[in-house]
């Protein structure tokens, strides 16, 4: 019995990477794999893209395999992070031959929390329509091919990279189903599993299982082995529709049978608890797939298993059915928060705004949480950076000084005296911020060129069709758009804390600036009634206010002419985004009190909302107020978060009401949005009672996690946003 096996086999699925039971007759134990490795990694007469090839080649030819034999996916090998291990090696030895001024800069300003500038491997997308269409061995011929006309030493080594990692995949299918087969003579689901392998070794996918295999295996490797994380499974519904299709036009699977294989993929997905979610995309902007059967299938059976991973984006487009959203709504309001509605029309402008072409710029996925991705064709490198915009306050109060530090790291903008105008510290506040970018711009150029010494990227550059017509890998500016992205946050501090001046320092003259800013800078301390005043007072940013919401908008658009467009080390530009993620509970701890009554040590602000509790006016008004922002020049994407409880939301009235939210937030111009629809009964309950609520579900920055997995501080602000939500 192979089949209505899902709700006995979950016990064996959800924990299955978090324990292990390796084959030791499949493999060198981690210890031996681990010295192999090491060998070869610093071998000085070899080439470091030739060094990293063998690497990937010894993990995925050498360790050892463990077989689920209740699963009809198998891709679990005992890698160790070894390749990981090595490459942070690579990487201090590349940034140790950094300008002493440089790093000293560096330094600085990330350890005042000011802003960072990275390397990043980990936001990208392989071009998943090439793999599905080719499989490994043809995207392996197409290597051997253009091998035989090469003569350039560099594409040369390039393209004996990609054959022998295409080559190790193979070798690697092989061994699972060789695992597997064994496991068929205990369990019968493996003989169907073992053939599948097979059959991938050998070709492109013919079938549904074959084509989710593929994707899980080429995921697990890319990812995990060779070090390139993989953000996005793209618009699953539109890359798996032929299959589905073709197995039931030839009988070969039932709609039930294909239904039980999407359980189990969805649940493996999960099973991996990959740091913020793995995303899949529903509902492709085309005529021709979607949204279709199987978009609906995916939402009914992730709606029914009750999981919060895989997170599931929405393409909002013209073929987007009323039926579809409907469905989507109720399942939010059933506690599944974990969709993001994403505008194809503003992400596509913002795209073609920074150069790409238009027929590529709808042909788009999410890479993480909310950042647009050219399919196949961009390496995005969606979180180089990252920007501190209520940090520029705190360095104008205090003439560039960090206050936690006692360093200074940033600008000397002159004494506050000199600053008789409100529109001279505003300047001043902006001089800070255009520091900040450009800092982050050269910390990110300086070690894009490094790369070369610290990553290349086969598997990914395999599958990208400029890499292998041109010989060059994906992080070497091989693909057709190599762009950096710098992310900045905490918008509605900056823009509440530039209110509070303007009014309590220049338009009312209550106390001069310095008196004023002594008061920050000591946080606060014996003047609470005041603090309070700062808090509630004042325009505030997401009322629909005119004042506040132009200022924000005027420093959004500043921010992003500072950065969109810009050079970056490797061939491309560098994109403006705007969102937080956690990063603001990170960077609000290193960030001093701030004019708008926050504490030191407090988060800032999130994404592009408003100061937690300071939306008063309600969500229509908060929406009124993000969408004044362009986010037509936000290419690296940016999200409104919207919290309602769920009496809000309740019977047919509520169903028109989120529609209505979400047509506005769309025809206003916004770019992506998300919901939390919850009880603060139910979450204060949650917190007494945690065994009665182990699968209720909130969105939590870019993706989804389970209630009484948080922090009581966490929790506790959930509870927050909804009392001040009614």
């Amino acid at each position: 019995m192979i089949w209505k096996q899902f709700e006995i086999d979950k016990k064996y699925l959800e924990n299955q990477y978090s324990s292990d039971n390796w084959d030791a007759n499949s493999g060198m134990s981690l210890e031996l794999l681990t010295k192999k490795c090491e060998k070869i990694a610093f071998d000085p007469n070899k080439s470091r893209c030739i060094v990293r090839s063998e690497l990937i080649c010894a993990v995925l030819e050498n360790a050892q395999i463990e077989i689920n034999p209740f699963d009809w996916f198998q891709d679990k090998i005992n890698h160790g992070d070894i390749i990981s291990c090595i490459e942070k090696k690579w990487l201090d030895e590349a940034l140790s031959e950094s300008e002493e001024s440089l790093k000293c800069r560096r330094k600085l300003l990330s350890e005042s929390y000011a802003c960072t500038g990275d390397q990043d491997f980990g936001h990208c997308i392989p071009d998943w329509k090439r793999i599905l269409k080719y499989g490994i061995p043809g995207l392996r011929n197409i290597a051997v091919q253009k091998l035989k006309l090469c003569s350039d030493a560099k594409q040369i080594e390039f393209y004996t990279s990609c054959i022998s990692v295409a080559n190790a995949l193979i070798c690697l299918l092989n061994r699972i189903a060789d695992s597997a087969e064994t496991a068929g003579q205990k369990y019968e689901k493996q003989k169907l599993v073992s053939k599948s392998l097979r059959n991938l070794a050998l070709g492109a996918p013919t079938d549904i299982l074959e084509a989710m295999q593929l994707i899980i295996i080429y995921y697990e490797m890319q990812t995990f082995v060779e070090g390139t994380l993989i953000r996005s499974l793209g618009s699953i519904d539109a890359l798996l529709y032929e299959y589905y299709v073709g197995d039931l036009k030839s009988g070969k699977y039932t709609e039930e049978q294909i239904r039980e294989f999407l359980d189990y993929f969805m649940y493996k997905l999960m099973a991996k608890a990959v740091t913020a979610n793995v995303p899949i995309c529903i509902g492709a902007a085309d005529e021709n797939f979607g949204p279709n059967e199987l978009s609906y299938i995916f939402l009914d059976e992730y709606s029914r298993l009750g999981i919060y991973d895989p997170k599931i984006h929405i393409r909002y487009n013209k073929y987007t059915s009323d039926a579809m959203l409907r469905k989507i709504f109720e399942n939010i309001r059933l506690g599944h928060n974990s969709y993001v509605f994403l505008n194809d029309s503003v992400i596509s402008t913002s795209l073609e705004n920074i150069g790409i072409d238009k027929s590529d710029s709808m042909d788009y996925a999410i890479v993480g949480c909310y950042e647009p991705c050219v399919n196949g064709k961009e390496v995005p490198c969606s979180c180089n950076g990252r920007i501190n915009m209520p940090k520029a306050i705190e360095f104008v109060l205090n003439n560039g000084l960090d206050v936690k530090t006692g360093k200074i790291a940033g600008l000397n903008t002159g004494a506050l005296t000199n600053f008789l105008i409100f529109e001279d510290f505003y300047n001043a506040v902006k001089k800070q911020i255009e520091y900040f970018a450009n800092s982050t711009m050269e910390f990110i150029t300086e070690v894009e060129k490094k790369y070369p010494q610290i990553h290349t990227a086969p598997m990914l550059s395999m599958s990208f069709g400029s890499c292998m017509e041109n010989g060059i890998d994906a992080y070497e500016g091989g693909a057709d758009y190599n762009n950096s992205s710098i992310n900045a946050f905490g918008i509605a501090n900056l823009v509440d804390s530039l209110e509070v001046i303007r009014y309590i320092v220049y338009e009312n003259g209550e106390m001069t600036l310095e008196e004023f800013a002594k008061i920050v800078l000591n946080n606060w301390e014996g003047y609470e009634k005041l603090r309070l005043r700062c808090k509630k007072d004042f325009p505030k940013y997401g009322n629909d206010d005119a004042e506040a919401d132009n200022l924000a908008t005027e420093l959004m658009s500043y921010t992003a002419s500072l950065i969109n467009g810009k050079s970056n080390g490797r061939g491309g530009i560098f994109r403006f985004g705007a969102f937080s993620i956690d990063w603001r509970i990170y960077f609000g701890g290193g960030t001093w009190a701030t004019p708008d009554g926050r504490l030191a040590g407090d988060p800032i602000s999130k994404n592009v909302d408003a100061v937690a509790g300071e939306d008063k006016n309600g969500v229509t008004s908060l929406i009124n107020s993000v969408t004044k922002f362009d986010f037509n020049h936000i290419p690296n994407g940016s999200v409104l978060d919207v919290t309602l409880h769920n009496t809000a939301v309740s019977g047919e009235d509520g169903m028109t009401a989120m529609y209505g939210l979400l047509k506005t937030f769309m025809d206003n111009g916004g770019m992506a949005i998300q919901f939390n629809v919850l009880d603060e009964k139910m979450l204060t309950n949650a917190q007494k009672h945690p065994e009665n609520y182990k699968n209720l579900q909130v969105r939590l920055c870019g993706w989804n996690v389970y209630y009484v997995n948080l922090s009581k501080k966490e929790q506790d602000d959930f509870i927050k946003q909804l009392k001040e939500s009614r």
